[in-house]
């Protein structure tokens, strides 16, 4: 596990029906990862706030780049 004030690359792949993230040390060793299917186009919006919402109590303040 990277130290608590390591930097974290976030990424965020949305299709058309669904939403996927990864979260990955500087060193690209991948910490976190999840997706979110059968999503409406209307609620990508959501979907993607509501990743950032369990992502970001995992990551702490660390930046996100």
């Amino acid at each position: 596990m990277p130290p608590p004030d390591a930097p974290v690359l976030l990424t965020l792949n949305a299709g058309s029906s669904s939403l996927k993230f990864s979260a990955f040390t500087p060193s690209l060793e991948r910490t976190l990862s999840g997706q979110i299917e059968r999503l409406a186009s209307a609620d990508h919006g959501r979907a993607a706030a509501h990743c950032l919402d369990a992502l970001l109590p995992r990551v702490g303040s660390v930046p996100l780049t």
